[in-house]
């Protein structure tokens, strides 16, 4: 799994019960488009997005989302801004828990429950 377009990997870290990226949203993402005119803002799907290129970046393997579990997008994100990703894997079999900060400001967070994929 690739990362989001519009985003620029700056540093990344793996470890045995988890993964950390800092990456920068560019102010010509694709992802912006039209969300919100004059006023861009990081669409809440795109929050989720980077959760699971992490949980990809962690186990070294894809996955598909099947449930998300008490997510809270607590402020905008904005063209520009340095977003640290982080997930864990969390006591729930198939679970990781997923955060975003931009200077130490928790951007969003929640619980991604995931399924190894499938292919056809």
């Amino acid at each position: 799994m690739a990362l989001l377009p519009g985003f620029k990997l700056l540093r990344a870290k793996r470890d045995p019960d988890g993964y950390r990226a800092l990456v920068r949203l560019e102010a010509d993402s694709p992802l912006l488009s039209g969300h919100f005119p004059g006023h861009p803002i990081l669409p809440g799907i795109a929050h989720l997005g980077l959760g699971l290129y992490a949980v990809h970046e962690m186990e070294g393997r894809e996955h598909c989302l099947v449930e998300v579990q008490g997510v809270r997008f607590r402020r905008p994100t904005l063209p520009g801004d340095l977003i640290e990703v982080a997930v864990v894997r969390a006591s729930e079999t198939g679970s990781v828990r997923f955060e975003l900060r931009s200077a130490d400001v928790v951007l969003s967070r929640g619980l991604l429950v995931v399924e190894d994929e499938i292919s056809a």
